[in-house]
């Protein structure tokens, strides 16, 4: 009988230290448990990898952990992510910071809640990964 592999989710994410440059990367995470969402990858994007086509998007709910193996941002090795409040996407920070600037929507938000619910693309059908948009 053949295992059956968890569902993996990527997301579009941004560096935060370095919001004027629009650095992105995507977050792989995987479905470990139910409703049990580990954050296992980032991987870097450059303009040649960018797939512009529009992938669907899916809501996963539930606890979002960090893998012990994780590398952290590819742009500055923070290990930490956060959701905008105002417009929903996600970016790595330093875990230091009260106030940060979303490095999607620039606004300034303060550092207080949990991530109960994300947006990404799910691992294709042929088991390789969409490519996310830099929007």
């Amino acid at each position: 009988m053949k295992q059956q592999q968890p569902p993996i989710v990527f997301i579009a994410a941004r560096c935060q230290e370095s919001p004027q440059k629009r650095r992105g990367f995507t977050l792989r995470l995987e479905e470990r448990q139910r409703n049990q969402w580990w954050v296992a990858e980032a991987i870097l994007l450059n303009r040649e990898t960018i797939n512009h086509s529009t992938y669907p998007l899916i809501e996963i709910v539930g606890n979002f952990e960090i893998d012990p193996h994780y590398g952290g941002c590819p742009h500055c090795e923070s290990l930490d992510f956060l959701q905008c409040d105002s417009c929903g996407r996600v970016f790595c920070w330093n875990g230091t910071q009260p106030v940060v600037t979303c490095p999607w929507c620039y606004r300034k938000l303060e550092v207080r809640a949990f991530i109960e619910r994300l947006a990404g693309t799910l691992r294709n059908e042929s088991g390789k990964k969409p490519q996310t948009l830099l929007q």
